[in-house]
């Protein structure tokens, strides 16, 4: 999707999209997270903050009490009660190219917002412990020069935690007509392709699950 349908729908997306808790991405960055006081996250292309809000505090912790261990995975596509935030100690970052978008992100008090693209990253090397990609990837315009920059800007015992469009399945298929047909420009990889693009810049995946029906995710490291 173009920067022009991001700014257009920006006052209605979080009502057209109705944010939810993301707990199977929570579950898995969880798995694979060294254990910190304290994080620094960058959401790449998080528009209103849907997912960033959620990292606005300490560690993610599993509320074991609530949980059956034994059912995590069926419930973590469909239930709430997994995941509680303790603390307000996090730095989040959203960079987004969509001005509009990190406006209605303003609202939800997330952090420092970033009018910008991925395969450019103002920030240091070695400057974030978690950089969070969700249903953005496929709105890059250069994606191996985005994965470059995502590599010198992931700390070494840093986690890069991908979602994306699955067109390999049948709702992703259709969706990806539909971005066709509305001119967004989107390009749609497979894991199989994700995971290709990210080993030439010597980032590794460590888990892949699929959730959905329509969607994957990808747990990445520095080999």
């Amino acid at each position: 999707m173009g920067k022009f349908h991001f700014d257009l729908l920006a006052p209605i997306y979080d009502k057209l999209i109705k944010p939810k808790r993301p707990t199977a991405l929570l579950m898995s960055i969880d798995r694979h997270l060294p254990m910190k006081e304290s994080y620094n996250v960058l959401e790449i292309g998080g528009g209103t903050g849907r997912l960033a809000q959620y990292f606005v505090g300490s560690r993610i912790k599993l509320d074991t009490e609530k949980l059956d261990i034994d059912k995590k995975y069926k419930h973590a596509l469909n239930d709430e009660f997994l995941y509680k935030i303790e603390g307000t100690k996090n730095t989040v970052v959203i960079i987004d190219p969509s001005k509009r978008m990190l406006l209605q992100a303003e609202k939800k008090n997330i952090g420092t917002l970033i009018e910008g693209y991925a395969e450019d990253l103002p920030f240091e090397e070695n400057s974030f412990d978690l950089i969070i990609v969700s249903d953005s990837l496929h709105h890059w315009a250069h994606h191996q020069q985005a994965f470059e920059e995502i590599s010198r800007v992931l700390s070494k015992e840093g986690v890069l935690a991908i979602e994306e469009i699955n067109p390999q399945t049948s709702l992703g298929k259709l969706i990806m007509t539909f971005e066709k047909i509305s001119l967004m420009g989107s390009k749609f990889f497979t894991p199989d392709q994700s995971t290709l693009m990210l080993k030439q810049v010597k980032l590794n995946v460590e888990e892949v699950t699929f959730h959905h029906g329509s969607s994957y995710q990808l747990i990445v490291r520095h080999s």
